[in-house]
């Protein structure tokens, strides 16, 4: 039985396993197997030029900062308002390759 969530993106309903919602075609990874407070070594699979790359990783950082830019309007030198131009999350997240159990390398390529 296949797993359903809406995209973030347009509100549509997408099957997990596909990773991609098939009406607006935004790509969607749900990392919250990843337990970054333990930074418990998995193998992650990326694919670049052709190629699949397989790693066991442990997380080495994960840092979210939330900034925003206030506007405060004065009367009679109290604050009395305050206005939200913009805010920005910034997600930081990094991994460290491990070497992987009983072949003595970092990395498998797949061709």
């Amino acid at each position: 039985m296949a797993k359903h969530k809406n995209c973030p993106n347009c509100g549509a309903p997408y099957d997990l396993d596909t990773y991609r919602c098939p009406y607006c075609s935004t790509l969607y990874y749900d990392m919250s197997a990843i337990d970054l407070d333990n930074k418990e070594p998995f193998y992650m699979k990326i694919r670049k030029q052709g190629m699949a790359i397989t790693q066991l990783v442990v997380p080495t950082t994960c840092d979210i900062s939330i900034t925003y830019d206030d506007t405060y309007v004065y009367a009679g030198g109290i604050k009395v308002a305050k206005f939200l131009n913009s805010q920005n999350v910034e997600t930081n997240i990094g991994f460290q390759a491990v070497n992987i159990p009983g072949k003595n390398c970092l990395v498998q390529m797949e061709v």
